[in-house]
C-alpha cells in the first residue's frame, strides 16, 4: 500500500489532517517520546497518524522545548540539518499537547502497537473508545511468538507479514549510536518523520491483515475479550496500589543488614554469592556430585555454604526486586505494576516490576507493604476457589470430581480420600494435590517423583492408581493428546486456540484447562471493572494475582454481592463456580475472610452508618433496600443489595 506523507506543525496542517481522519473508518496512532517513564519525566515530542493511503507526523512544541532544555554538545549546530534541510533557527511548531485532543476524541477505532504504553503517555482519560492493539491481535493469533524474543516487535511483524522495508529504523539507530544519544527528542526530523510514519503505516496494514485472520480462525470473540479488557488494564496501571513507603524504607535497611551478615560468613570460602558458575565449581571441587546450585539441589548438600547461599539469594531478591523495585515505581504512595495481558501462551495474565505472583509463600514482609489507602475503604481480595480443578472436572466430566465440585468439597481433600482413606496425612494430601496439578501441567511420573517424595517406580505406580481412580480425567487427557496429533491445535471453552506440535501433545491439557481459567478471569475482570465504572462508583479494580482480583472498596458502596455474581454466573459451565471473599483494612498480609458482621462494623467505623440502630443510614444511596441475599459460604445474610441493580441478563452473560 502506498502512502502520502506530511509533517504537521501548524493549525492549517492539523485541520487538513482532521478532515481526512473524520472520514476514515480506523486510525493508527503512535506517540514518539523522550523515554519510557510515563509517570514522571518523559514527554510526548510527536504523534504519528495513519489511515489507508495517508500518514502524518505531528511535531509538538515539546520537541523544541526538550532540545533546548537538554542540549547535546556538538549536536546543536546541525541538529535539524538533514536531508530535509531543516534549520533550528527557522523551525517552529504551533501544536501543543492539548491541541492533539481532537484526534484522541474521535469515536472510531484507534489502533496502536503496544497500546498500553502510548495510552498511558497520553492519559487514558483523554482517549475515547475503542482502543485496539496489533500486538494483542498478533498474540491472539500466534501465541508461540511470546517465546521468540523480538518476534512481537512492530518492525519484525511488518517484515514477516508485510515484507516491509525497515531501513528507516536502521538509519535512526545509526544516528543515535554515532551521536551517543538515547532520546527521540534529539533526532532530526528528516530521520524522525520516515521512522514514525513507517510505524503507523505498518500498524494500519497489520490491523487489516490480522482482523481478516481473526475472522478466518474464528478468534474474533477472543480478541474482542482482550480488547475490552485493555482499557481497564491501562486504568489499573495508572491507578496503582497503595504502599507504605516508610515501612519499605525500614525493611530495606533490615535486608541490607542481613545481606552484610550473610556476606561476611560467605567471604571466607572465596565464593561469589552472585555467580552460579563459581558456586557450582566450589561444590564440585569439594567432591559434591551436583549439576546446579538451585535451592532443591543444595538442600541435599551437607556444607555450611549450602544454607548460606540460598539465604543470600532470597534476601538479595527481596531487597532489590521487591523493596527496591516497589520504591522505584512509587509515586504519591502508590506503586504502578506492569499488568501483562499475555503473561503466558495459555492467555494467563502476569504482573511484573514487581512480580507479585512470585513472592515466596511464607514471606509476609513484602505483602505488609501493600496497604489499605483510607479509613473509608477496605481492600477486597476475591479469589476463585480451585478454579483449574473445577475446569478440569467440567471439561472431563469425571463423575467423582464433578460430584466433589457440586458438594463444595476441597478437591484435593477429595482426591486424597479416594486415593488413600478418610484419615489421610499431610504428605498424602500433598501427593494427591501433586497428581491433580501434574495432570493439568502435563507432568509425568519422573518429574513428579521428587515432589511425591517417592522413587520413580513408586511414582509410576501412584500415577497409575490415580488414573484408575479418575477414569474421566484419564480419558480426557488421552482424547486431548489424540486431538493435538490429529489437528495440531486445541481450544478453550471460550474459543482461544493454541497450536501445539505432535511431539508436545502432553501440553494440550494445560492449554485447554489453564487457557479456560485465563479466559474466565479476564472476562471477570472486564465485567467487574465495567460494573464499577458504569455505576459511577469510586471503588476500583486494581489488579489480578493468579486467580484473585484486588478491589479497592469504598465501604458505602454496595458492590460485594454484585461482584460475586459477576464472577460466578453467566459463563458456559454446568458445574458451579465459587469464590472466596477476603478483605483487610490494614494490609495484604493481614487479609481474612469477610463476614457480615465484620463488614457492618467496618462501615460503622468509617462513619457511614450505625448498624445497630440504623441511624444516619441513607439506605437508598447505599443500595440496601431490604432484600436479603444468602451468603453461599456461610448461609447467613451476606449483604443488602438494591432490588433492581440496573443490570440485565445480556450484561451478565456478555
Amino acid at each position: 500500500m502506498e502512502f502520502e506523507r506530511e509533517m504537521v506543525r501548524d493549525a492549517r496542517g492539523f485541520s487538513r489532517m482532521m478532515k481526512r481522519l473524520e472520514k476514515a473508518e480506523r486510525i493508527a496512532l503512535d506517540v514518539e517520546t523522550t523515554g519510557f517513564d510515563w509517570q514522571n519525566f518523559d514527554m510526548v515530542v510527536g504523534l504519528a497518524v495513519a489511515i489507508p493511503g495517508y500518514s502524518w507526523y505531528v511535531v509538538t512544541q515539546n520537541y523544541l522545548k526538550y532540545h533546548k532544555d537538554f542540549p547535546v554538545p556538538n549536536l546543536q549546530r546541525d541538529f535539524f540539518e538533514g536531508e530535509a534541510g531543516d534549520g533550528l533557527c527557522d523551525f517552529r511548531s504551533d501544536i501543543a499537547i492539548d491541541d492533539l485532543a481532537p484526534v484522541f476524541q474521535l469515536e472510531k477505532p484507534k489502533i496502536f502497537h503496544v497500546a498500553n504504553f502510548d495510552v498511558k503517555m497520553i492519559d487514558s482519560k483523554k482517549i475515547a473508545d475503542p482502543i485496539h492493539d496489533t500486538m494483542i491481535q498478533a498474540i491472539t493469533l500466534f501465541p508461540d511468538r511470546l517465546k521468540r524474543k523480538g518476534s512481537l516487535r512492530l518492525k519484525q511483524l511488518a517484515t514477516d507479514f508485510l515484507n516491509a522495508d525497515t531501513s528507516s529504523e536502521e538509519r535512526l539507530k545509526r544516528y543515535m549510536e554515532k551521536n551517543k544519544i538515547t532520546s527521540y527528542g534529539h533526532i532530526p526530523l528528516s530521520i524522525m518523520l520516515p521512522y514514525a510514519c513507517d510505524d503507523v503505516e505498518y500498524t494500519i496494514q497489520l490491523d487489516r491483515k490480522f482482523n481478516a485472520a481473526l475472522r478466518r480462525r474464528n478468534l474474533e470473540g477472543i480478541y474482542s475479550m482482550e480488547q475490552q479488557l485493555l482499557r481497564y488494564v491501562i486504568e489499573a496501571e495508572e491507578a496503582g496500589a497503595a504502599v507504605d513507603v516508610p515501612y519499605l524504607q525500614e525493611l530495606g535497611k533490615k535486608y541490607d543488614e542481613k545481606l552484610e551478615w550473610l556476606e561476611e560468613r560467605i567471604k571466607p570460602y572465596g565464593v561469589d554469592p552472585h555467580s552460579d558458575a563459581k558456586q557450582l565449581a566450589f561444590f564440585q571441587s569439594k567432591g559434591f556430585k551436583i549439576e546446579d546450585v538451585q535451592g532443591d539441589t543444595l538442600k541435599k548438600v551437607k556444607h555450611p555454604l549450602a544454607k548460606l547461599l540460598p539465604a543470600h539469594r532470597l534476601v538479595y531478591d527481596l531487597r532489590n526486586k521487591y523493596v527496591g523495585g516497589i520504591l522505584k515505581r512509587t509515586i504519591g504512595g502508590r506503586v504502578s505494576m506492569e499488568l501483562r495481558q499475555y503473561g503466558a501462551r495459555t492467555g494467563r495474565m502476569s504482573c511484573a516490576n514487581p512480580n507479585l505472583q512470585n513472592i515466596p509463600g511464607k514471606i509476609d514482609a513484602i505483602r505488609r507493604a501493600f496497604v489499605n489507602p483510607s479509613p473509608k475503604t477496605q481492600m477486597l481480595y476475591i479469589d476463585y476457589k480451585q478454579i483449574e480443578m473445577v475446569i478440569l472436572a467440567e471439561m472431563s466430566g469425571d463423575v467423582p470430581m464433578c460430584d466433589a465440585v457440586r458438594s463444595g468439597e476441597d478437591l484435593h481433600d477429595r482426591t486424597a480420600v479416594m486415593l488413600f482413606n478418610e484419615e489421610f496425612t499431610k504428605l498424602e494430601r500433598k501427593r494427591a494435590k501433586g497428581a491433580n496439578f501434574g495432570t493439568v501441567y502435563g507432568q509425568g511420573y519422573r518429574s513428579l517423583a521428587p515432589q511425591f517424595e517417592m522413587t520413580e517406580s513408586q511414582s509410576k505406580r501412584f500415577i497409575n492408581r490415580y488414573k484408575a481412580t479418575f477414569p474421566g480425567i484419564t480419558r480426557f487427557c488421552d482424547e486431548t493428546e489424540l486431538l493435538v496429533r490429529r489437528q495440531g491445535y486445541v481450544k478453550t471453552l471460550f474459543g482461544r486456540r493454541r497450536n501445539i506440535p505432535a511431539k508436545k501433545a502432553y501440553v494440550g491439557v494445560n492449554a485447554r484447562v489453564q487457557g479456560t481459567a485465563a479466559d474466565l478471569i479476564k472476562k471477570a475482570m472486564t465485567r467487574v471493572a465495567y460494573y464499577l465504572k458504569s455505576r459511577g462508583y469510586k471503588s476500583r479494580l486494581l489488579l489480578a494475582i493468579h486467580d484473585e482480583l484486588w478491589i479497592e472498596h469504598y465501604l458505602n458502596e454496595p458492590i460485594i454481592w454484585p461482584i460475586v455474581k459477576l464472577m460466578t454466573q453467566g459463563y458456559p459451565f454446568e458445574l458451579p463456580i465459587s469464590v472466596d471473599v477476603d478483605a483487610s483494612v490494614t494490609n495484604w498480609a493481614e487479609k481474612s475472610t469477610l463476614t457480615d458482621q465484620v463488614l457492618l462494623d467496618r462501615m460503622a467505623a468509617a462513619g457511614f452508618c450505625d448498624p445497630w440502630k440504623g441511624q444516619n443510614v441513607d439506605w437508598d444511596n447505599i443500595g440496601a433496600s431490604g432484600l436479603m441475599i444468602d451468603n453461599p459460604y456461610t448461609r447467613d445474610p451476606f449483604w443488602l443489595v438494591p432490588k433492581k441493580t440496573g443490570m440485565d441478563r445480556a450484561e451478565l452473560v456478555a
